[in-house]
């Protein structure tokens, strides 16, 4: 070990074994010593802040997506009443599904154009080359008492899952539960609309949960693609 004075009332300390910085200040150098503190500091939070631009930048974005035509026409989905969204482990924590986990944070929305086609993107929290699990869940009513999860065909009912990219990426369109229609739907479904104004003029509402809705519409959204309407005269001779 040796010693040596220098400027400003300094003595520096050489070790044999010496190690990063080694210097013993006068009580009369309290400037100098808050100096290198508020130095140190500065450059700590200069650290935390591009470190932290580092995690935010490697927030993979993903849209997913899936067709609910199928699930319309057979009854399954209602929009303007049901909502459709996606879990998996994508998030934190993993496969939320209750209203109070933050799964609403995953609904899908409509796309213009494609009423059947609803879409979502999303941050996800998987490292690129991980591989992602996922599953979409129908939410009858939106107060998640009766979740309807997918049971796709692709997967055996298992998962949907893909690895991930090191950039943002659009997942393919997929059906729920992989169920496509036919060409020609098999089944008509219709109702007698011939005396839906005879009610609505003497004060009948008709609803659906619990909110009154156009009648037409809401039979539409429930899946009927038919109606017939019959024509009535006042009088034997008109008819």
């Amino acid at each position: 070990m040796s010693f040596g004075l220098v400027a400003n009332n300094r003595m520096d300390i050489k070790l044999a074994n010496p190690v990063p910085v080694a210097a013993v200040l006068f009580p009369n150098c309290g400037s100098a010593v808050a100096g290198f503190m508020r130095g140190t500091k500065k450059a700590g939070v200069l650290a935390g802040l591009l470190l932290g631009t580092v995690f935010a930048a490697s927030a993979i974005q993903v849209t997913y997506q899936v067709n609910l035509g199928t699930q319309i026409a057979l009854g399954n989905f209602r929009p303007g009443s049901d909502t459709v969204f996606v879990n998996g482990t994508f998030s934190s924590p993993n496969w939320k599904s209750t209203a109070s986990d933050g799964s609403t944070s995953y609904l899908l929305t409509p796309v213009a154009g494609n009423t059947n086609l609803y879409t979502g993107t999303f941050n996800i929290v998987n490292a690129a080359g991980d591989t992602e699990d996922h599953k979409f869940i129908i939410n009858p009513g939106g107060n998640f008492s009766a979740l309807n999860w997918e049971s796709p065909v692709s997967t055996a009912g298992g998962n949907r899952s893909f690895k991930v990219p090191g950039v943002a990426t659009n997942l393919p369109i997929v059906y729920f539960n992989d169920q496509v229609l036919p060409a020609a739907f098999p089944f008509i479904a219709g109702t007698d609309f011939s005396l839906l104004t005879f009610f609505e003029n003497r004060g009948k509402v008709y609803k659906d949960g619990g909110q009154t809705q156009d009648a037409l519409t809401n039979l539409k959204n429930s899946g009927l693609n038919c109606v017939r309407l019959r024509l009535f005269t006042s009088s034997a001779a008109q008819a």
